[in-house]
């Protein structure tokens, strides 16, 4: 019997090792999933930035052609609307990046 206790407290221990393997993997893959999802976050990010910085150009330039007589009222207005879509653009690429960051820490 005591044979027996040692061959299933070996194969007992062998278990836990290939669980503790497969959750050390698993932790692994989670992380670098992490890390490749912020960095693309973080280049979506800096891509919307630029954009948000080319609308809000844009509109200033369109405005500044309205108040000159040079540019309709439709033309600013579509001017804005991408501004602004920009502007969303841009926080919805801040937060993706945030909860990046929130979920690499949640993994530690």
């Amino acid at each position: 019997t005591r044979k027996l206790a040692t061959e299933r407290a070996q194969i007992q221990l062998e278990q836990t090792d290939r669980e503790a393997d497969y959750t050390l993997r698993a932790l692994e893959n989670q992380l670098r999933d992490g890390v490749y999802q912020l960095g693309i976050a973080q280049t979506q990010l800096d891509l919307a930035q630029t954009a948000r910085r080319l609308a809000e150009e844009r509109f200033e330039i369109a405005r500044q052609s309205f108040i000159l007589g040079a540019l309709s009222t439709t033309e600013l207005s579509i001017a804005r609307q991408e501004r602004d879509f920009a502007e969303r653009s841009f926080v919805s690429a801040l937060r993706e990046v945030w909860l990046g960051k929130y979920r690499l820490d949640a993994i530690q």
